[in-house]
């Protein structure tokens, strides 16, 4: 009896496989969900769902193999926001991007509500050079729009063959901008760092990937031999990535089994991960905003919870979940969310995040022109062309989001398609050449823009120096 209802079931469902209009297929939905509530509440013996449910799977997919994708793509679907199923392109893509070799744009993305943007790029990346800017939405890959995919996903449709194209179109103040891409194989160095003076290295860490730790700490030996003691490590815009790589990255500032992070799974229950390398502590700023996630934010937990150093600017997201993998073979793969983790001292971050010990906001004002180069308006330019007023005129363009953060003194194709892009939006004829009435319009509307000032970068600075 029992059974024979199950085969109802599976038949109910087979027939709205097909069914391509959503009122019907939820028409349907409704209907095979009423039955199986009459039937448990009047069928006279128990009904066991988890029988259900494991009949309708087997029965679906002997029948109809080819529908497993959309099967484990659904169940991952139904758990939480950072749980997914790939194809095995995907994983495989997935795996080279976690490696930092892969063939793609070099943009950095996080996701922002329904939406995936830009937070930066790889220096020299095909998306920069293309045109793309910080702060542009993904709205469509190849034509497809992406609204509502997480930036995991939207970075495996953007990545591909090295020497292959993709359209993106992004949305930027509210206009639909269209770039064609070659996709170039990237070797990403996730730590860059320079000296600001000759007592303070400023450190930045774009990513955490399985190089990142070895990265870090060799950056960090190579200033410690110089003497230097003080040190800006900036996580801003960092959405995270290899948990292991940030604890090795962290341990550099923390003594020897002073507790890095707590972590909560299912299977090994409650557990605290100790620092097993013999940290220094330094006189240390760290830099965080509203795009520092997950194993970013394990790093500042770290900081912060052990007294290591001040954590300084904006609340963090607040990803405080970790992810497994686990291959499928030539079905793909999965990421599963299979731990939570806390700070050392067992504040939540998850949907939490890590609040600064000295909140600092970078602010906004209008651009004065004590800001930029001055314009002398004595020559044009052209494609081709090189000159220091060149790149004066990059910096207004950066300034009015026509321009990335690529500044020298080439007229290069990227800017050619800049003063296009700029041409248009002003009524004039979109030549790419800077000529003298380019060059009064671009000095006139960068008066009238807003800049931002990194004052957190400053803050930190006159923190480890006053």
């Amino acid at each position: 009896m029992k059974k024979r209802f199950l085969a109802i079931i599976l038949v109910l469902v087979m027939a709205v496989t097909p069914i391509s209009a959503l009122a019907e297929g939820e028409a349907s939905y409704n209907l095979a969900n009423a039955l199986k509530n009459y039937v448990d509440a009047n069928y006279k013996y128990e009904m066991d769902d988890d029988a259900v449910i494991d009949f309708l799977m087997k029965e679906l997919l002997t029948r109809n193999p080819e529908l497993f994708e959309e099967v484990a793509s659904v169940i991952m679907e139904s758990l939480d926001e950072h749980s997914k199923y790939y194809t095995k392109e995907e994983f495989d893509e997935f795996f080279a991007y976690v490696e930092s070799e892969y063939s793609g744009i070099g943009a950095y993305l996080t996701s922002d509500g329904e939406y995936c943007k830009v937070t930066g790029f790889l220096d020299g990346s095909p998306a920069e050079k293309a045109g793309m800017l910080a702060e542009d939405i993904i709205y469509k890959v190849n034509g497809e729009v992406v609204t509502g995919l997480d930036s995991n996903a939207v970075a495996t449709k953007a990545r591909g063959e090295t020497g292959t194209s993709v359209e993106i179109t992004v949305l930027r103040d509210g206009k639909e901008i269209s770039f064609k891409i070659i996709r170039e194989k990237l070797n990403e160095n996730t730590v860059e760092h320079t000296l600001i003076d000759e007592n303070v290295a400023y450190i930045q860490i774009l990513s955490f990937s399985s190089a990142t730790g070895q990265e870090f700490t060799d950056a960090l030996t190579q200033y410690k031999r110089q003497g230097i003691k003080k040190y800006i490590v900036d996580l801003r815009n960092n959405s995270g990535g290899v948990t292991s790589e940030a604890l090795t990255a962290v341990s550099n500032f923390i003594e020897k089994d002073k507790p890095l992070l707590n972590v909560s799974n299912k299977r090994t229950g409650e557990y605290t991960y100790y620092n097993p390398r013999y940290g220094e502590k330094q006189e240390l700023v760290v830099l965080i905003n509203e795009n520092t996630a997950s194993a970013a934010e394990i790093f500042a937990a770290a900081i912060k919870d052990n007294k290591a150093g001040i954590i300084m600017g904006t609340k963090s997201y607040g990803k405080g979940t970790m992810q497994n993998t686990l291959s499928l073979g030539d079905f793909g793969g999965i990421k599963l969310t299979v731990s939570e983790f806390f700070t050392p001292n067992g504040k939540e971050i998850n949907k939490v995040g890590i609040a600064p010990d000295e909140y600092v906001a970078n602010v906004e004002r209008l651009a004065t022109a004590e800001d930029f180069e001055p314009l002398t308006y004595e020559k044009k330019f052209y494609l081709g062309d090189s000159d220091p007023q060149i790149l004066a005129l990059k910096d207004r363009l950066r300034v009015l989001r026509y321009f990335g953060d690529d500044m020298d003194e080439y007229f290069d194709a990227t800017l050619d398609a800049a003063v296009k892009g700029f041409q248009t939006d002003t009524g004039l004829y979109p030549c790419g050449d800077l000529d003298f009435t380019t060059q009064t319009f671009i000095q006139n509307l960068v008066l009238e823009a807003t800049v931002l000032e990194d004052t957190q970068l400053d803050k930190a600075y006159e923190y480890l120096t006053k």
